[in-house]
């Protein structure tokens, strides 16, 4: 009996030592965990893009976004952009920053974005504005230059 005791102790220390490790997070991994997701963002955008799966790329935009634009205007976007450029050639990040949400909005952080589109015959400069509210990041601000 004793050692059954002994068992059911020795979990219980165990099973609640290992919930208080895995419940700390340093703000620098949280930090580093919110741009990643941010960025994974940027990444499906283009990988969208590459495969003319417009449907799919207006879905990672936000309500925000759809209060200035519908989905019809990003999708002729979309496509005037691939008819003036050619076809869909890379992207890369040229910088990004991570600040405070605007709560007025419901976000709980935002992260911009600035992208190199490599189109067959042009460049574009693509700037993204990322909301994230709870666990989901999406697209509330998209410029091109």
């Amino acid at each position: 009996m004793k050692n059954i005791f002994s068992c059911l102790f020795l979990t219980l220390v165990f099973v609640s030592c290992k919930q208080k490790d895995t419940a700390i997070t340093s703000p620098t991994e949280n930090k580093t965990t919110q741009i990643a997701e941010a960025e994974k963002t940027v990444n499906l955008f283009y990988q969208c893009i590459d495969n003319k799966d417009y449907g799919c790329a207006t879905a990672l935009f936000g309500t925000s976004f759809y209060k200035v634009a519908t989905k019809e205007d990003l999708i002729k976007l979309f496509q005037r952009l691939n008819l003036e450029g050619g076809e869909f050639k890379s992207f890369k990040i040229i910088k990004w920053e991570k600040s405070a949400g605007k709560q007025d909005l419901g976000a709980d952080n935002q992260f911009r974005f600035e992208c190199e589109a490599i189109y067959m015959t042009k460049k574009y400069t693509e700037r993204f504005l990322i909301f994230q509210k709870g666990e989901q990041f999406k697209i509330e601000g998209f410029k091109i230059f």
